[in-house]
């Protein structure tokens, strides 16, 4: 089982030196970086908010998408101080690394968990926009890995909490 993990970080690493390595292109660096807030826990309670304005007060759709996005972070925040994988800038000490988050930690990817969340709750709520929603939360899920925040394993497990969270809540609630 430990040559397994072994195995699978070292692909992870090598995976994450190649991404990463996109963020010499300035353009691209400069599309993730605005492109990251996205995925913010503050951005995901304002894009709720906004929703809530736009719709009437007791739609099951808006609540399931709040209750989301709370279960996602607590339970992002609860595997990362039990986990407590460093980031891969401080591992590697790179020096492309610009202003990094304040969390030391980085399994699982908190953006990534809210770039989703949001995407699909926001799918539930208007179906035609699907694959915008989705594009933008793949995007916010790269940019982690090309500004050298998280591993892909970080952003795909954050990934999959995420879409676990939103097929309870719509069980629940819809």
């Amino acid at each position: 089982m430990k040559n397994i993990l072994e195995t699978v970080l070292k692909i992870d690493t090598k995976v994450y030196l190649r991404i990463h390595g996109l963020n010499k292109n300035k353009m691209l660096h400069l599309l993730m970086k605005y492109l990251t807030h996205l995925g913010s826990t503050p951005f995901g309670y304002f894009y709720g908010g906004l929703i809530f304005a736009f719709i009437y007060l007791n739609n099951q759709k808006l609540e399931a998408l709040l209750i989301s996005i709370i279960l996602s972070q607590t339970i992002v925040h609860i595997l990362k101080r039990l986990i407590n994988r460093p980031r891969p800038y401080r591992k590697m000490i790179l020096e492309t690394v610009k202003n990094p988050p304040k969390c030391v930690y980085s399994f699982p990817s908190g953006h990534t968990a809210v770039g989703l969340t949001t995407s699909l709750g926001a799918s539930v709520i208007w179906p035609s926009l699907m694959p915008v929603f989705l594009v933008v939360a793949v995007g916010v899920g790269l940019s982690r890995i090309v500004l050298g925040y998280h591993y892909p394993v970080d952003v795909f497990f954050g990934g999959l909490i995420a879409f676990g969270i939103h097929l309870l809540s719509v069980a629940i609630f819809m």
